[in-house]
């Protein structure tokens, strides 16, 4: 009895793997890890920067026309803009979309036909996007430089993050009643605004919403006052 129990102990200690053969293999021979490259992500991000540069530009132009700093020319914008909404019809917003979209597709495609006949030390002297753009494919940067850009990189993802996360609180008190003065006058402006949809024509809404913008802001205000003066 004992010699069989000492038998199957030595079986199964000489056919049982071991710790050390238990353990996984290590993956360095199927698969590499990928060591983080700080000069990479400082330099997409300069690159995203760029390419990102004509919408901050456009949105600059339209927070420039909402806050009345030019009142004569806000005031010539919000009419230019009634007026054709008031006035085109279908056919012609179809026109005007097409418009817009056929300008940028012919703008590049000017500038790629151009660029096989103009030398490149000649359109990167004109275009100083282009510098901007070939200055960012040859940088050296430094590791303290690096470290830098990175560490502003941070400083303004922390600042989206708070916006982002202070405006999903303030919907969030809203959609559940926390706060009933904000939630009656969202659920009232929705409802409002369904009737209105029902009621008028798109093009009568789209002018009021373009007057609203204008209008309903303390910067019209602060720019009358301005004109007053």
């Amino acid at each position: 009895m004992h010699t069989s129990e000492k038998d199957a102990a030595a079986g199964w200690s000489d056919n049982s793997p071991t710790m050390s053969d238990s353990r996984p293999e290590s993956p360095q021979g199927t698969s590499k890890t990928q060591a983080f490259d700080l000069f990479s992500l400082v330099v997409a991000y300069k690159r995203i920067e760029l390419y990102v540069e004509p919408l901050r530009d456009a949105w600059d132009v339209i927070r420039y026309l909402l806050r009345w700093q030019t009142p004569i020319l806000s005031l010539l914008t919000l009419l230019t803009v009634n007026v054709l909404l008031l006035t085109l019809n279908e056919v012609a917003w179809f026109s005007v979309g097409a418009l817009l979209i056929s300008i940028p597709a012919l703008i590049g495609y000017l500038q790629e036909t151009s660029r096989k006949q103009i030398p490149e030390a000649d359109l990167a002297r004109r275009k100083y996007y282009c510098v901007r753009r070939e200055d960012l494919q040859k940088v050296k940067l430094t590791r303290q430089e690096a470290v830098a850009e990175f560490k502003s990189f941070l400083i303004q993802l922390e600042g989206i993050l708070n916006m982002t996360c202070g405006t999903c609180e303030r919907v969030y008190h809203v959609l559940y009643w926390q706060n009933p003065s904000a939630s009656f006058q969202l659920y009232g402006l929705s409802l409002g605004s369904v009737c209105i949809l029902y009621l008028l024509p798109l093009c009568w809404v789209l002018a009021i919403l373009n007057s609203t913008m204008f209008l309903r802001n303390a910067n019209f205000y602060r720019g009358k006052g301005v004109t007053e003066g």
